[in-house]
């Protein structure tokens, strides 16, 4: 067994190894909160002291760290007693596997941020949209609440904030597969953990898929009964661990029917229906599910029509044998065994239960919350909120919704679940579906803490949005620039192409290091919408290449370096209004400059922050010119 440092451990008389430095906030913040409390610190990294200059100069007040830059002694790591590693470097690697071997304590800045803490956490992690969920779930909690933190994977080491002697109500973290590999070493997770998508990322670090999602597990593996875990339902790993009864906290279930799935996202799986095809809808009209026996009012936009499917014999039957407990067992990689299908409301609906007491649904612009009323009461704030603010939560009558609920739960459960409609907050910095599957996962999770349905809303109409997360950094003439830099995989890429086609004529800027991921629907969203496409260099861009030459999609451009030249390029293109170079030009609709590459960015930048911050200089240039 792995020893962890434990806040009962002095410090003051220790010397200490810290492995990693880097430029960003995560080595550099860990340095600066154990520096001043131990003896000796000394830190190694593979980089050069030229390379990490702008680190080592903030650290220039502490006269009791030793570097070692440049390579690492294995020396160090046989005499070290205490070893901070950084976030990245494996259990498993040599350094660290001889100071275990010699007894040494091994420990990371989450670990100790989690040891540390006295306050509740709330932490996001997935493989997309968990920087964007992060930061309006702060935003919505720091609107309702004082002295609230961020911090994580989002560029700031929350290490940081305890320091500053000042009271802490609540923490908000983006933890990424690293750092919750981390902090199971301290057999933790946060009070709210949310999941927002898991798909295949950091191939190139992770032996398989499996041991990917392993890691992402973390965050709701180590919660207790009274802890919540929101998860996105209609993602087929966090589906199947739903089923699987993985999550040993209280559950809340979100699922946005309107966000497109892509091919490689796909839930597949047999789900506890007998001899039906359900086709669940919610229209213009309201909550639309077919039942030609039940009389429902019409009171509150609930429709009688088509309340809810008929079976092949034309009976309403909900079998109550085929629940998720017959599928805890499956093994959902077999695809060949599976039948891929789409989730269904009704389908839904069905997995409420005391253990998973609130499902947030959302379909056709409308928001539906399905709660258990014995839960509404655990929630102090819950009715309270629903009374003060019934122009933003349209409470359904009850007898409507025993009607609505009496086919699709056992009769024992109707008279406990309570159905509001929410009328979706507008922000214009929220952009397209995935945005909004954000928005419901960070509604989900703000209940979770007790927050009021007005405070929530409040709190999203007050969202800026989030930097390299589909900024727009500048517009001219007809022309928008958008940095969606930190979009690092290719589903990342297709989901903000498919969140701008609609309204924008999209040339997009793509490419990197390849990280041995799928790339199939960022391929097919170039192809279907994408006016032209100009590839950076990288092993990434080449396979984007290829498959796009497959697919006879040839309006594209290859093997740029310089990305200040390459936006200066495409602006010129654009302005000499060339049609052979661009393709499907709407000339009603505006033209989008989309920096969304999609790959890693070390082969060119120091990271996709410098690629973005290029980026912005560029376009800033640009915008300044007369």
């Amino acid at each position: 067994m792995i020893k962890v440092l434990k806040k009962d451990i002095p410090l003051y008389d220790k010397e200490i190894l810290q492995m990693g430095l880097g430029l960003n906030n995560g080595g550099l913040g860990l340095a600066k909160f154990i520096a001043p409390k131990v003896k000796k610190l000394i830190i190694t990294d593979i980089k050069t002291k030229e390379e990490l200059l702008s680190s080592v100069e903030q650290l220039n007040d502490f006269k009791n760290i030793e570097y070692h830059l440049g390579y690492h002694d294995i020396k160090d790591f046989e005499n070290a007693s205490i070893v901070l590693k950084g976030a990245g470097i494996k259990l498993t690697n040599q350094y660290i596997q001889t100071a275990i071997k010699n007894g040494a304590i091994i420990d990371t800045d989450i670990g100790l941020f989690f040891e540390y803490s006295d306050f509740p956490i709330l932490a996001v992690t997935g493989s997309k949209g968990k920087s964007s969920t992060t930061s309006l779930l702060f935003t919505i909690i720091s609107n309702a609440l004082d002295d609230v933190i961020m911090g994580g994977n989002i560029a700031i080491n929350p290490l940081l904030y305890l320091d500053l002697k000042k009271r802490i109500s609540a923490a908000v973290l983006e933890l990424s597969s690293w750092q919750l590999a981390d902090l199971a070493l301290h057999k933790k997770s946060p009070h709210i953990a949310v999941l927002t998508t898991i798909f295949p990322d950091h191939l190139n670090y992770y032996d398989s898929m499996e041991d990917y999602y392993d890691d992402k597990k973390n965050i709701f593996r180590y919660q207790k009964d009274d802890d919540y875990a929101i998860i996105n339902i209609k993602n087929k790993y966090l589906f199947t661990s739903f089923l699987n009864k993985e999550i040993p906290s209280t559950i809340f279930l979100v699922c946005n029917f309107d966000e497109k799935n892509f091919n490689d996202n796909r839930i597949n799986n047999n789900y506890p229906v007998k001899n039906n095809q359900y086709d669940n809808n919610l229209n213009d009209k309201g909550l639309n599910i077919e039942n030609t026996n039940n009389k429902c009012s019409k009171k509150n936009n609930l429709d009688e029509k088509n309340l809810i499917d008929k079976n092949l014999d034309g009976e309403n039957s909900y079998d109550k044998s085929l629940d998720e407990r017959n599928f805890a067992n499956k093994n959902l990689n077999e695809t060949n065994m599976m039948v891929e299908r789409e989730l269904t409301i009704r389908q839904c609906i069905s997995y409420l239960s005391e253990k998973s007491p609130l499902l947030l649904v959302k379909k056709e612009e409308r928001i539906f919350l399905f709660i258990i009323d014995d839960f509404c009461e655990k929630v102090k704030n819950f009715y309270t909120s629903i009374a003060e603010y019934n122009n933003i939560v349209e409470n359904l009558e009850s007898q409507d919704i025993e009607n609505f609920l009496e086919p699709l739960v056992d009769k024992n459960m109707i008279k406990k679940i309570k159905v509001f409609q929410l009328r979706e907050p507008y922000n214009e910095n929220i952009f397209a579906e995935h945005g909004k599957t954000n928005m419901l996962l960070a509604i989900a999770a703000s209940i979770a803490f007790d927050l009021n349905i007005g405070k929530i809303f409040e709190g999203i109409k007050k969202y800026a949005g989030l930097p390299y997360r589909m900024q727009v950094v500048g517009r001219k003439n007809n022309i928008e620039f958008i940095n969606d830099t930190t979009a690092t995989v290719p589903e990342a890429v297709a989901a903000s192409i498919l969140a701008l086609a609609k309204s924008r004529n999209i040339v997009l800027i793509a490419g990197g290091v390849d990280k041995k991921l799928p790339a199939n629907s960022m391929v097919r969203a170039i192809v279907e919408n994408v006016c032209r496409l100009y590839l950076l260099e990288g092993s990434g861009s080449q396979l984007i290449e290829d498959e796009l030459l497959n697919l006879n999609y040839l309006t594209f451009e290859s093997g740029f370096r310089d990305l200040k030249q390459l936006v200066e390029k495409i602006f010129n293109d654009l302005k000499r209004q060339d049609a052979s170079l661009f393709t499907n030009i709407d000339l009603n609709k505006p033209i989008a400059i989309l920096l969304s590459p999609g790959f890693a960015s070390f082969n060119l930048f120091i990271n996709e922050f410098n690629r973005g911050d290029i980026f912005n200089d560029a376009v800033q240039k640009l915008i300044s010119q007369k």
